[in-house]
């Protein structure tokens, strides 16, 4: 049975030094809607190896997250990191709580194409 991946299983990895990373401190705004929530309060679902975050008003998919990486990545698909791939259709907003400033992970304009 495949497990969820998430975000910040794959984020992890990235900014040990600033503390960790969860879903409650991703922001997102939705482009169909323009409902602003974190990836906590979006509805996520595992479709076959993907976790898939959609609007917490159901309008669309934001990201996806797909185990390890694949062995010819599309350009302007996604982010390959350490944990898997990220393919988010909008930016990503990081805040850790007590620290100023905010990460930026720009959305990837092909993350929802399927091929």
């Amino acid at each position: 049975m495949a497990r969820m991946i998430r975000v910040e299983d794959v984020m992890r990895s990235v900014a040990k030094e600033r503390g960790p990373i969860t879903d409650e401190y991703v922001r997102v705004t939705c482009p169909q809607c323009s409902a602003t929530q974190t990836l906590r309060e979006a509805t996520i679902a595992l479709e076959g190896l993907d976790t898939v975050y959609t609007c917490k008003m159901r309008c669309q998919r934001l990201v996806i997250v797909s185990p390890g990486q694949e062995s010819s990545p599309w350009p302007g698909r996604g982010h390959c990191l350490k944990g898997g791939l990220i393919r988010n259709a909008v930016d990503l907003l990081i805040a850790w709580p007590g620290l100023s400033g905010q990460m930026l992970v720009p959305r990837s304009p092909k993350a929802l194409d399927a091929n």
